[in-house]
């Protein structure tokens, strides 16, 4: 308890005496200043068709624009992902007009996927083949096969952008099965497994009237139609020995609604800004051996960049279902709470908070080095308000990540998590 209580001091100390310098990399002027922007001259864009750009600044040429609203258009470019440098000037001609050149460096978006991550107990191993800019239109297209000491499975997926469609629309598509192997977990030992198969195919709309700085009403469309069928040959025969639902067959049509305030900025892997989030779902069986049933979902997220060193960065989720099917409720380790097994967070309601200080030693177009520290704690129950009667659970830890800005995907990971005698202490990403 008394480390925590020094980590939290600790943190708001830097928050009270280190001045945020989240700020475009040039010096500006005040942020009032206005200027004319006769021409509009997009460099070193090798990729990422210039529409895709210009859809994100919230200025065209010839407009007369504030400061302010041309550095919010700049944290929009960097939004996108798609860019390892983002950069602009003003110059003026020998005429008297502006002229805005934008440098937007496109990282390497084709990749393909290797991933390991956990360790002997709880591990997943990824493969597949992700374009997160396809053609140049900023379309995500992917293809991922999972092999998980909690199921395989595969995955296809596409995300149109909202600057391809109308305003800020966006859609998304996606088809997954494979299997699972879901256990409940209490004191390090199992108490209960769940085995099926799982066949699903799903979509998103995401509101056209959504705005980046200004909250409007705007909710997302989500829907999931989904199979999933109980089957024991899963299980080993000391597997087999556990208890484990009947056979069943579960065939049901979520439908959800989500909604949103916030912006989270992004630069390379750091964040700034918040954003908190409310979804609601209602599942809908397909036949008689499928019930009814409600999910409610809360998530926020707070992050800020203290300096060009230090960032503090928040979390919190909670979700809750209404549904008594095992292969319905929630699951979850250490992507929740880090030094957790798959199942030692499980229920028809879980929460999870993270709170972490982020150091990035130094930042470069080709290499960084990211710290951090942090505390996580959560919990989950069958009743909601079990959540917070019952035994915390808590971890703590460190980890380390080197990246390569303009390589995204090459990256490591190490963590190092201690949450008690016979804790999942290390985790490895790549």
């Amino acid at each position: 308890m008394n480390l925590n209580k020094a980590f939290l001091s600790l943190l708001l100390l830097l928050i009270v005496q280190i001045p945020s310098s989240w700020a475009q990399s040039q010096k500006i002027p005040e942020k009032s200043q206005l200027v004319r922007i006769d021409s509009l001259n997009i460099k070193r864009n090798w990729r990422t068709r210039d529409r895709i750009i210009l859809e994100e600044l919230e200025f065209t040429a010839g407009e007369t624009v504030s400061l302010e609203t041309i550095n919010r258009s700049m944290d929009k470019v960097w939004n996108t992902g798609n860019f390892a440098t983002v950069r602009y000037s003003i110059d003026t001609l020998e005429d008297g007009r502006h002229m805005m050149s934008l440098v937007a460096r496109d990282v390497f978006t084709i990749y393909p996927i290797l991933s390991i991550n956990g360790n002997r107990q709880d591990y997943k191993i990824g493969l597949g083949m992700v374009d997160e800019n396809f053609l140049g239109r900023n379309i995500k297209l992917s293809f991922r096969a999972g092999f998980a000491s909690t199921g395989n499975d595969w995955d296809f997926n596409i995300l149109i952008p909202r600057q391809l469609l109308y305003k800020n629309m966006t859609l998304e598509f996606g088809n997954r099965f494979g299997y699972r192997v879901y256990s409940r977990i209490e004191d390090r030992e199992v108490q209960h497994i769940t085995p099926f198969d799982l066949l699903e195919v799903y979509g998103k709309i995401g509101n056209p009237w959504h705005k980046d700085y200004e909250y409007a009403f705007s909710p997302n469309l989500g829907w999931r139609y989904f199979r999933h069928e109980i089957n024991s040959s899963l299980l080993d025969p000391e597997e087999l020995q556990i208890p484990h639902p009947a056979d069943y067959t579960h065939k049901g049509l979520l439908i959800s609604l989500s909604e949103s305030v916030g912006t989270v900025n992004r630069k390379r892997h750091r964040k700034d800004g918040y954003n908190a989030g409310i979804s609601t779902g209602f599942g809908f069986g397909l036949d008689k051996q499928s019930p009814y049933f409600q999910t409610l979902g809360l998530s926020a997220q707070y992050h800020r960049s203290l300096n060009r060193i230090f960032q503090l960065s928040s979390t919190f989720s909670t979700s809750y279902t209404t549904s008594n099917v095992p292969s319905l409720q929630f699951y979850r380790g250490a992507s929740s709470i880090r030094g957790y097994r798959t199942g030692e967070i499980s229920g028809k309601s879980v929460y999870s908070v993270y709170l972490g200080l982020h150091m990035t030693y130094f930042s470069k177009t080709w290499l960084a080095l990211e710290h951090a520290v942090y505390v996580n704690w959560g919990n989950g129950a069958n009743k909601y308000l079990d959540l917070y009667r019952t035994r915390q659970l808590a971890s703590v830890g460190t980890s380390f990540r080197f990246m390569i800005p303009m390589v995204p995907f090459i990256y490591a990971q190490f963590s190092f998590t201690y949450s008690g005698p016979g804790s999942n202490w290390f985790d490895f990403k790549f």
